[in-house]
């Protein structure tokens, strides 16, 4: 039989996955092998360890690192940092850590808004959404999401599930995205977004969060795949009831 060079290197792969060991090397070799491969040193076991209390720290500080970048920038992109900084801009940005629209000088916003610092949660975008549409004045603290590092200690402290968004409004926490919702709604009428006391509202937004956590298990999960599928597109059918009836293209009509 003729070998190709698809089989050789099939045959190969599968010689290294049967030869590579189940377990990484300890952190701190990998470390010192890291360390001695900058250091021109290579990855061998010649040459000893070089631990990494020898390397000494020449990173320039924040501060200096702040008066290079003010250097190295043009006058429209200063201009802009000082617009984003004021919280009076014109549009949305996810780099903001306020937004004032019409509020007093001096006064702070009575709402904080805690969301992902990556800006692509869709339950914090459909919080912030909602304050830019309503010109609700908030000031924004940004917490990792879980694939993107740990959350500090003062995050656990508010919100024990580690879940976002989370909401400070005159002193109380919110911890889901809909009670965020419908709490500001209550607190700023003004510009109201959700039909008042329509007793659809809550089922209708309780099933946008079903379909996603239905979406999400029959994407993720291997287990009863055909269950998860089934209850997905059932889900799907409920929705395009919902639309039908409202007669579109949103859940409480044009």
């Amino acid at each position: 039989a003729v070998l190709t060079h698809h089989d050789c290197m099939l045959f190969a792969t599968t010689l290294l996955t049967i030869r590579t060991p189940l377990r990484a090397p300890p952190v701190r070799m990998q470390l010192n092998n890291m360390i001695r491969t900058l250091m021109g040193g290579g990855g061998g076991n010649g040459g000893g360890a070089v631990s990494a209390e020898r390397l000494e720290d020449a990173a320039p500080s924040w501060e200096a690192l702040a008066a290079k970048l003010d250097t190295a920038s043009t006058d429209d992109e200063r201009a802009f940092r000082q617009d984003l900084e004021s919280g009076r801009a014109a549009r949305a940005c996810s780099l903001a850590s306020q937004r004032l629209f019409d509020l007093p000088d001096g006064e702070a916003p009575r709402l904080t808004l805690f969301r992902d610092t990556a800006a692509w949660c869709p339950y914090c975008e459909k919080v912030w959404l909602v304050l830019e549409e309503k010109r609700v004045p908030y000031e924004v603290k940004k917490v990792n999401m879980n694939c993107y590092g740990d959350k500090p200690a003062w995050f656990w402290a508010i919100q024990p599930s580690g879940g976002i968004p989370v909401a400070k409004l005159d002193g109380q926490v919110i911890r889901e995205s809909n009670d965020i919702i419908m709490a500001v709604e209550e607190a700023f009428p003004d510009r109201p977004l959700l039909p008042q006391g329509d007793p659809r509202v809550r089922p209708l937004l309780s099933l946008e969060r079903e379909l996603f956590s239905a979406w999400f298990r029959w994407l993720t999960s291997s287990a009863s795949e055909g269950a998860q599928r089934a209850n997905f597109e059932a889900l799907l059918r409920r929705v395009d009831g919902e639309l039908a009836a409202s007669g579109g293209p949103y859940f409480l009509g044009a």
